[in-house]
């Protein structure tokens, strides 16, 4: 209701929509202390629509709604067990959920229970038991996005940009950065192997995609076979993104003027390991970035044109703002385009969310003297 309100610029329905918004609150609440109702996927359901409330209308102007509503429902599925998604609804109910766990985890740099292999392992026994295809390539990469989050998670704990980050440490986190590197890659290979259909291609000019959402003049756009393929193959390039730039972090720390040999040290070792950081710097480096976030924002036209609806801007930010974040060190006309993809979100979608997102970015980039910052793109770092 309240979305059909800003659609239509009635405001007595966007007033109504908030209080059903309160009353579904309450409601909740009060099925959540009920045993005889906590456990049914209406309850997980109803957990999900408020997020994505929060997603298109935050009630206290920042990104908080969604993520309390994201957490929760996380906490309630794992409470839940993999177990009790035995019904259609239920394992579709996972299955989209997992996104917004693994978005948010990365977003936090924080593992998620939802990517434990545990977890994992039990909800692909549960499938094999009802006879069902193996898993899917889409749950394949939210699986590889749980893993990225946790190493997010390590890396920040290890402090391998401070002084006191050993040769040891640092050969350890560049090792796991470029295992999991390969392992997206494997994945993508996999997903052109096992697709009938080109994976994306140039949509033609006269297409009405290209009327639609900032158009970017000098690039034409991707288009896709489905939203399913689009928002899948973007958020491939939202997690490479993020595990690009922490892999030039630790390159870049170990190459830098305060790596030194220390005396327990190998100088053969860090010699072989500086040559490691050169050749991975090249390779993740700005060049490839860059590719990477140019492919994100030649994808937005499709992903939201408004034939999508809600879905493809729900499913579209993550990898729209890692692109963002990876483009605001480098102006010009590809950060341009991003910035007016963001800001027709919020004026002709009425995204809330893409709102604060940008208060977000903005406080990030009045810090951007820091060299930290200066390179760093993981999506939701410093919030």
């Amino acid at each position: 209701m309240a979305r059909l309100g800003w659609i239509h610029r009635d405001n007595t329905l966007v007033l109504n929509g908030r209080v059903f918004y309160g009353q579904a609150l309450q409601e909740i609440q009060k099925t959540l202390y009920d045993e005889r109702t906590m456990w049914q996927d209406e309850t997980l359901a109803t957990g999900n629509v408020l997020a994505l409330y929060e997603f298109c209308e935050p009630t206290n102007d920042s990104i908080a709604g969604w993520n309390n509503h994201t957490n929760g429902v996380t906490r309630l599925m794992v409470i839940r067990g993999p177990d009790r998604h035995r019904s259609s609804f239920g394992r579709a109910l996972l299955e989209g959920i997992r996104l917004s766990a693994m978005v948010q985890a990365i977003q936090n740099r924080k593992a998620s229970p939802l990517g434990s292999h545990e977890w994992c392992a039990r909800v692909s026994v549960q499938r094999q038991k009802k006879q069902r295809p193996k898993r899917d390539l889409t749950q394949r990469l939210y699986d590889h996005g749980f893993a990225l989050a946790a190493l997010f998670e390590e890396t920040d704990k290890a402090n391998l940009l401070s002084p006191e980050a050993n040769l040891s440490l640092l050969t350890k986190y560049l090792r796991r950065c470029s295992a999991l590197d390969a392992t997206f890659n494997l994945w993508y290979q996999d997903l052109t192997r096992q697709s009938s259909t080109p994976l994306y291609w140039l949509t033609p000019p006269n297409d009405d995609i290209h009327h639609t959402v900032a158009a970017w003049a000098t690039r034409r756009p991707f288009s896709f076979p489905d939203l399913r393929a689009a928002t899948t193959i973007t958020a491939f390039w939202g997690c490479k993104l993020a595990l690009s730039n922490t892999i030039a972090i630790i390159c870049t720390s170990v190459l830098s003027l305060n790596a030194y040999v220390r005396r327990e040290d190998d100088p053969r070792s860090f010699a072989a390991l500086q040559q490691t950081a050169r050749r991975l710097l090249i390779q993740h480096g700005d060049t490839g970035r860059l590719e990477n976030a140019t492919n994100i924002i030649r994808s937005m036209p499709y992903c939201l044109h408004d034939s999508m609806g809600v879905l493809g801007p729900q499913k579209s930010l993550f990898p729209l703002r890692a692109a963002l974040l990876s483009l605001r060190k480098s102006p010009g006309e590809e950060l341009n385009w991003c910035l007016r993809t963001y800001q027709e979100l919020v004026e002709r979608k009425g995204l809330g969310y893409a709102r604060e997102v940008g208060k977000v970015n903005a406080k990030d980039r009045a810090k951007a003297g820091r060299a930290m910052d200066a390179i760093r793109l993981a999506p939701g770092h410093g919030e």
